[in-house]
């Protein structure tokens, strides 16, 4: 089996919001006035009192059985769940005096969230000396807060890109593989043709099954180089000879589960693009190819793209 990793390191934390629910509603702005109990201010506000009087799951089970949509009960659990890790973290409550207290967090989180700031508010905890579960949380607060407005870029001042251009890249497959042409830093270098060969050495990476009617798994993941904002991955085989079959039979995503393009002609190939939303700091893409015909030997990777916002950084 190959594992070959360029970064080390964990996960921080997910949050994730798959593209169903937006998609339902389109981009949500939900009212930030203080007075419908599904509106954003009174979230944030009943939830900081929630803290405060020790009654979190009450607070959760009254969002449960009120008739919000969807995204808002994702926002409530989002910050019932993420508020429970820092809990966990052994973080003193303190007062709000204090910036690195579970008080302060919560009384400036309110604070930046009502005058609409938390890009702000979120670069002053990401560079503070404050203990690292304080600084995680911080990060996810301002990712929840991005995703519930519905409107990234009005908060993080920032247009949507490919986010993951030279990152490192780490791949582990079930051992079918036989060899390999390329290097798993082609999979984020940009280059989807090169050199003019069968493989395209320049800018892609190719997997071979050699045995017939056995399944290939290729896991691919990405450091998106900080927590991020994403709403798309894409994939491409690159340009090589055999477009049209040494493409990823399977693709599966956090948001999909789908097959690929094939591409239509020798060195063409064509992007596969699953779209939703997602708050994390790292992206793993799952690639399946079964060898059933002497010339779908190989699994091609010209490139995998990740379409969102960077809002913090490693």
């Amino acid at each position: 089996m190959h594992n070959i990793n360029d970064r080390s390191g964990t996960l921080k934390i997910v949050v994730a919001i798959f593209a169903l629910i937006l998609l339902a509603f389109g981009n949500i702005s939900l009212n930030i006035a203080q007075s419908d109990p599904c509106s954003i201010g009174e979230i944030i506000s009943s939830f900081e009192q929630a803290v405060l009087e020790s009654r979190l799951d009450t607070w959760s089970q009254f969002y449960h059985e009120r008739n919000c949509r969807p995204e808002v009960l994702f926002f409530v659990e989002g910050l019932s769940q993420s508020y429970q890790e820092l809990v966990r973290s052994n973080i003193p409550f303190g007062s709000s005096s204090s910036p690195c207290t579970i008080r302060a967090i919560l009384s400036s989180f309110k604070a930046a969230a009502l005058s609409r700031d938390v890009n702000t508010w979120v670069a002053a905890y990401t560079n503070s000396e404050c203990n690292q579960s304080i600084r995680e949380t911080a990060e996810i607060w301002g990712g929840l807060f991005v995703i519930i407005t519905g409107d990234p870029s009005s908060v993080i001042g920032a247009e949507v890109t490919n986010i993951v251009l030279g990152q490192p890249v780490s791949i582990i497959t079930n051992g079918v593989d036989e060899r390999w042409e390329g290097h798993p830093m082609r999979v984020t270098d940009g280059s989807l043709t090169g050199g003019g060969g069968h493989f395209q050495p320049d800018g892609v990476l190719c997997i071979q099954n050699d045995d017939y009617d056995q399944l290939m798994s290729v896991e691919v993941t990405i450091d998106l180089g900080g927590i991020s904002y994403v709403t798309g991955i894409r994939y491409h085989q690159g340009g090589v000879y055999r477009s049209t079959t040494w493409n990823a039979d399977r693709m599966v995503t956090p948001f999909d589960d789908s097959t690929t393009e094939g591409g239509s002609e020798a060195y063409a190939g064509a992007w596969t693009t699953h779209e939703g939303i997602l708050v994390s700091d790292n992206i793993t893409v799952a690639l399946d190819k079964t060898r059933t015909a002497w010339e779908r030997d190989w699994l091609c990777i010209g490139e995998i793209e990740v379409l969102g916002i960077r809002f913090t950084s490693n």
